[in-house]
């Protein structure tokens, strides 16, 4: 999803608690050594593509960027919300 992205010219930056580097692979060596970065509301958009427990208790309430939950297991939701 990263590297779809970034070809339609998105800036993208992760947070992954279990994946805190890409680590390399014939499929992705474009993202190599990328690192995981703090969730933060400073983005245009957060976009959740992944169930872990640590999303499912996060705080998005006080987010004034848009979020869009592909898995729809946030509980604590920003009024900019969409699910899928």
């Amino acid at each position: 999803m990263i590297a779809k992205l970034q070809l339609k010219g998105a800036v993208v930056e992760y947070n992954d608690p279990f994946f805190q580097l890409i680590s390399p692979t014939r499929e992705r060596f474009q993202l190599t050594d990328k690192n995981s970065f703090e969730i933060k509301e400073a983005y245009d958009l957060n976009l959740l593509s992944t169930d872990n427990e640590e999303y499912k208790i996060f705080d998005f309430t006080s987010y004034s960027c848009p979020l869009v939950d592909y898995r729809n297991c946030i509980c604590k939701r920003p009024q900019k919300f969409f699910q899928t």
